[in-house]
């Protein structure tokens, strides 16, 4: 029931937005009047890889790097197995890119 970014955008030209945030995230939303596109992009069906640059708090295992390699158990099933790749991070954080 919460609002979506398309309540800051007219509703002519209808846009559609290209993937979604978590609530708790932050991050660009693309907008498109092309919906085939945003589909192709935003569909599991079609395979387009994402990268995503993630701030956690604390220190990421090694035991947790490899879970999320290999795949993390969700409500609604598995994620795809995926490359985790540490950056350099602040003093009580894990940056990484998955």
């Amino acid at each position: 029931g919460r609002q979506t970014v398309l309540k800051y955008v007219p509703p002519v030209p209808r846009v559609f937005p290209v993937g979604r945030l978590d609530f708790e995230s932050t991050g660009l939303i693309l907008l498109t009047n092309d919906g085939d596109m945003a589909l192709r992009i935003s569909h599991p069906r079609y395979h387009l890889p994402k990268t995503y640059l993630v701030t956690v708090i604390g220190k990421l295992s090694v035991d947790k790097i490899a879970q999320m390699e290999k795949g993390v158990k969700l409500d609604d099933g598995l994620t795809a197995p995926t490359k985790v790749e540490i950056q350099p991070s602040k003093l009580g954080q894990s940056i990484f890119k998955i």
